[in-house]
């Protein structure tokens, strides 16, 4: 197995992307645990990728540091409540997200969260503790809840008690739940079938960003809407592949409870979106990047998706300002997409490519 790294600040193609094995000759002698070949990778986090395996009856969860060689074995995710076997057995919706505190795993105040489950629900551990406590210490400390469809926030400081902090949304006069600048813009987001909700945050100003991302299910050659085509026994027709067409961006503000729509400007923010926890870099300290603008990739999606002939295409960047695509390595017309799986993600490195 290879992982493959696109470095975007890079202009040259030959040196953008980069090869790493997962297992080097120097790793084959190392008593540490390794994830099996077949663990699919779940998402990254602060320089960690999070890998699952879900065959054999075997559920191990890893996190990998791919540049650092080193692997940590998390809790048994099979001692989690609300999993059916069938759920494990089949991957999907068993794991979906972890979420790493801080880069530092050995660090006593680091934690771990897990979203699992059909109804997204929320556990923690923390790893520094697996290694040093008992074995019954290193367990998942806590399921704490499903994520929902509403805002929540929840203070892990003390792992044996964690606490749930309400977060009161209200609206703001100028918020819009669907905004667009053209009538062709607003039809294709009220056409568009999925609609994704991301929370995006910016490190170090602690800025909350909720970022709504409007996908066509069915996209023509030209960008235009193609309507859905049943073939009986056969079921749909998935040979014309799905496509983002807009965002809408809101700023959670703390002092009144409400969410500002931001109106084609993120503050020169640019936002990284996808299958990975949601962050913003600044486009005044990372140059290369494109500030008001939306980095995304394709999110694991429903089991259906597999179905596609096309699948993990939807990678690119989104100019606020102007309402503009770019693709940055996987070409976006439709003669040239291909299906990809998995889909690519967000890797930030904590050491130098």
């Amino acid at each position: 197995m290879v992982y493959r790294f696109i470095v975007l600040e890079r202009i040259e193609f030959e040196n953008r992307v980069l090869g790493l094995k997962k297992r080097g000759e120097e790793d084959e002698d190392s008593d540490e645990e390794w994830p099996d070949d077949k663990a699919k990778i779940v998402c990254s986090s602060h320089g960690w990728l999070a890998l699952f395996h879900f065959q054999n009856d075997n559920y191990d969860l890893f996190l990998s540091n791919s540049l650092s060689r080193r692997n940590i074995k998390l809790p048994p995710i099979q001692n989690l409540l609300n999993i059916p076997e069938s759920i494990l057995k089949g991957g999907y919706l068993s794991v979906t997200n972890v979420i790493i505190s801080s880069s530092s795993l050995d660090e006593e105040d680091c934690r771990v969260m897990v979203i699992y489950g059909r109804d997204q629900r929320l556990a923690f551990c923390c790893p520094a503790r697996a290694r040093v406590d008992p074995p019954q210490r290193s367990d998942w400390l806590r399921v704490i809840g499903d994520s929902g469809d509403h805002f929540v926030a929840w203070d892990l400081r003390d792992p044996l008690s964690p606490r749930m902090i309400p977060m009161v949304i209200s609206v703001d006069k100028n918020n819009y739940p669907v905004a667009a600048q053209s009538e062709l813009e607003l039809d294709l987001k009220l056409l568009c079938k999925i609609d994704e909700k991301f929370l995006v945050v910016a490190e170090p100003s602690d800025e909350l960003f909720h970022v709504r991302r409007f996908v066509m299910l069915r996209m023509g050659p030209d960008g235009s809407f193609v309507d859905e085509v049943w073939h009986g026994a056969k079921g749909f027709d998935y040979s014309v592949p799905y496509k983002t067409v807009g965002f809408d961006v809101q700023n959670y503000e703390p002092e009144t409870g409400s969410l500002k729509y931001m109106d084609r400007s993120l503050g020169g923010l640019a936002l990284f979106i996808g299958s990975n926890h949601g962050f913003a870099l600044s486009g005044a300290h990372f140059p290369e990047l494109k500030p008001n603008s939306i980095y995304f990739t394709d999110t694991i999606g429903p089991p259906e998706w597999d179905d596609h002939d096309y699948r993990g295409h939807n990678v690119g960047i989104f100019n606020y300002e102007n309402e503009t695509f770019w693709s940055f390595y996987y070409p976006i017309g439709l003669g040239s997409i291909r299906k990809i799986v998995p889909s690519p993600i967000w890797f930030t490195p904590t050491t130098p490519l």
